[in-house]
């Protein structure tokens, strides 16, 4: 898969999924680029959103990655931007601020989790599990999760290009895809931007983010704050036959 640059393309071997064949109708959240350690991480909207979500009453919930914001080493002078530096003020700031929802979180580490392997051989997802038993680390970068016989494709580019994908690139990526692989939904993390798009029976979503404001130049100056609550059917093959999202913000 391309999306913007080399995305590594991981997919875990383990079927994570959620399975309840007595019912065709499923709900989800989407959460991601929570960038906890970052001093732009904005709580009003992440505690706006999980009132929603718990509102909402999800089976599940779907988190892309970039839970904390990384090590210092990614970018010079990055540390003047955070209020947690170090693997462990992030990691146990993550555990205490990320909500304690009813249903479980499956996530995917991005590429600021994986500034921490990269620079201090840890891993945020093998962590966080440590800490946190409502949460499923599904590994590095992309994972599916299987709905009954619906797949849901959730992953998080590892690049830096910072500029998110048109609804016309959201299409030709699922042109990539053949008939084995492509999944009936499709979210994408790592941009802050918001976006839908429907092609050849793939509802595809960019994720938003959690980080409010520039952190490095003027990479995030279009960020879409806030993310995705997802209710769809399904028929018995796991295509997907109706579905209504809801982008929640402030």
């Amino acid at each position: 898969l391309m999306v913007s640059g080399k995305l590594r393309d991981k997919m875990s071997l383990i079927p994570y999924g959620y399975f309840d064949d007595s019912k065709s109708i499923f709900k989800y959240a989407v959460i991601g680029d929570l960038h906890i350690g970052s001093k732009f991480f904005n709580s009003e909207v992440l505690d706006n959103f999980s009132e929603k979500v718990s509102e909402f009453e999800p089976d599940f919930i779907l988190d892309g990655g970039d839970s904390v914001d990384g090590s210092a080493s990614m970018h010079k002078g990055m540390w003047k931007h955070q209020n947690y530096i170090g693997f462990f003020p992030q990691l146990f700031a993550y555990s205490d601020i990320y909500p304690k929802f009813e249903a479980k979180t499956y996530r995917i580490n991005g590429n600021h989790d994986l500034s921490f392997l990269k620079y201090e051989k840890i891993d945020v997802g093998k962590e966080i599990i440590k800490l946190r038993k409502d949460i499923i680390h599904m590994g590095d970068e992309m994972s599916d999760f299987f709905v009954n016989n619906t797949k849901i494709r959730i992953c998080h580019p590892n690049s830096g290009d910072y500029r998110g994908p048109s609804s016309k690139k959201l299409n030709s990526i699922i042109d990539d895809y053949d008939d084995t692989t492509r999944p009936d939904i499709l979210h994408i993390s790592h941009y802050h931007q918001m976006l839908q798009s429907q092609h050849l029976d793939v509802w595809a979503f960019l994720n938003g983010t959690f980080q409010d404001s520039p952190a490095y130049g003027n990479f995030y100056e279009l960020s879409d704050l806030g993310s995705w609550l997802i209710k769809f059917e399904q028929d018995e093959s796991g295509k997907v036959v109706d579905l209504v999202s809801r982008f929640v913000c402030l």
